[in-house]
């Protein structure tokens, strides 16, 4: 008994359970999917962790679509590597990426290099992605002038959402930063 004699209907509730838990964003590229853009990925993969195939820790929900074809970055790309990679699943993935104004997805630690350099997170279309999402949310808090309170809720209601933004890592890191500067500044006018 393994993945691949899992009967079809079952592939597509597993496949749901994950886009769910995701929030329909890919687990590495953080694109928007959905059940026909997106593919059941093993982090291990099958060809060496075949005892881990059926393991719900090991599967995730990533793009590119079964019938999408080859894509230079992500989970295809990786397919069949030995190398070991973060996974989304750890604790220490959001603390191991640090996302630039430029697009690019830098790692903080030798293992999250390597896991940019194996899914190529900074080929020119993430970059580009991430990059734009960079520049038009900076802007709202910037232009608006956005309190901590409204910070504090716009992130707090994303979480909440059933489908995040694509690319809510890069927000997500603005908005923390955004609401750290700004408790900053109202601890210095508190005098403390």
């Amino acid at each position: 008994f393994n993945y691949s004699s899992l009967p079809g209907e079952i592939k597509k509730i597993l496949k749901q359970s994950l886009l769910e838990e995701q929030h329909y964003l890919c687990a590495y590229t953080m694109l928007r999917i959905n059940g026909e853009k997106s593919h059941i990925e093993h982090i291990e993969p099958q060809s060496i962790s075949n005892h881990k195939d059926l393991e719900y820790t090991n599967l995730l929900a990533c793009y590119p679509g079964v019938d999408m074809g080859m894509i230079e970055y992500g989970a295809k790309l990786k397919d069949n590597s030995a190398e070991r990679i973060i996974s989304p699943h750890d604790r220490i993935v959001d603390e191991s990426f640090y996302y630039s104004s430029n697009g690019t997805i830098v790692g903080k630690n030798e293992l999250a290099e390597r896991t940019i350099f194996v899914l190529n997170l900074n080929h020119r279309e993430l970059k580009k992605s991430r990059e734009e999402t960079y520049s038009r949310f900076a802007k709202i808090l910037i232009k608006n002038k956005i309190p901590l309170s409204a910070a504090n809720k716009m992130l707090n209601s994303m979480l909440e959402r059933e489908k995040l933004p694509e690319q809510f890592g890069v927000i997500r890191q603005i908005l923390r930063k955004y609401i750290q500067k700004l408790e900053a500044r109202a601890n210095r006018v508190k005098g403390v």
